[in-house]
């Protein structure tokens, strides 16, 4: 593991459902982004949130704002009282556009918690 990611601990198994299934059951809740319909592994990482009883909440960037998600996840998180979060969604290969939406939602999120606590 390098040492960038000290608390990263590595899986007893290749298999991403594995994988999947450790980061749903390792954090206190999950956030799916997506665009448009679920499948393969961000399906399987929304099913693994059911069978473990985890909270997760999906969603969609193609229905709302960056800034219009970044608060639904703060109230959210903060429902929950989640402290760690798996943050979950496609693959680049599989949507090209996926990590530079999520990055947009994250950074208005950090943005809203840091304006929130400085009031």
């Amino acid at each position: 593991m390098p040492d960038c990611y000290p608390n990263m601990k590595e899986t007893c198994s290749a298999d991403p459902a594995i994988r999947t299934e450790c980061n749903v059951r390792d954090s206190d809740a999950t956030v799916v982004f997506h665009h448009g319909d679920l499948f393969g592994g961000t399906r399987r990482t929304v099913d693994a949130g059911g069978e473990l009883g985890r909270p997760v909440l999906c969603l969609d960037l193609s229905k709302c704002s960056a800034e219009v998600a970044a608060a639904r996840l703060l109230d959210w998180a903060s429902a929950e009282g989640a402290e760690v979060l798996n943050v979950a969604g496609p693959r680049q290969s599989e949507d090209g556009d996926i990590y530079s939406a999520a990055r947009a939602v994250l950074d208005a999120a950090f943005r809203m918690n840091v304006s929130e606590r400085e009031t």
